[in-house]
């Protein structure tokens, strides 16, 4: 789709052996895991159950755990515990076990929407555009890119119930000038 943008002849797969199948093989997983991470898509979350690795760390928390091979973004961690992202892949806590919520590596971008693999293509085309045309053609697919990212997103999010608002101690005085106490509830 994004050498199409451009008007550049198509690629069949990412192990194409051309200057374009090169290319498209080096961007194409960098700029997908990129706009995977910019929002929490729907269809891009999955839950996981982690434990303790052996070993304990040097300081700081008396646990970590190994976060999953296709783990992009944290989203939340079940009952709001203490923890950290720190070493390459890692998660340190004070629990022995923790449930998280996260964004994976989805290989497809069709999985998500065509909204999204549109928003996806786009970026691309941005990318190759200044590979393989000009600065200008690059800078107005990276415009065009950035309006459809905006409006995937927003799409995407309206699928969703809200995060549920409870009751934790913290007062916060909001827009209306109303008290309201909360903590937010993902899992």
């Amino acid at each position: 789709m994004a050498f199409t943008m451009i008007g550049q002849e198509s690629i069949t797969s990412l192990a194409d052996d051309s200057d374009s199948g090169r290319v498209a093989s080096l961007m194409y997983p960098r700029y997908r895991d990129a706009i995977l991470q910019s929002h929490f898509w729907n269809g891009s979350l999955k839950r996981a159950s982690l434990a303790a690795v052996t070993g304990t760390p040097e300081f700081g928390f008396s646990n970590h755990h190994q976060l999953p091979a296709d783990f992009l973004r944290l989203r939340a961690v079940k009952g709001d515990p203490a923890y950290r992202i720190e070493q390459l892949g890692r998660i340190y806590s004070n629990e022995s076990d923790i449930k998280i919520l996260y964004v994976y590596r989805v290989e497809n971008p069709a999985e998500l929407g065509d909204l999204y693999a549109d928003a996806l293509a786009t970026r691309l085309a941005s990318v190759f555009a200044m590979r393989f045309r000009n600065a200008a053609s690059g800078s107005m697919f990276w415009r065009i890119y950035k309006e459809k990212l905006e409006y995937a997103q927003y799409i995407d999010s309206g699928q969703n119930q809200q995060d549920v608002l409870v009751a934790d101690g913290w007062t916060v005085v909001g827009r209306t000038g109303l008290p309201a106490e909360y903590s937010r509830t993902d899992i």
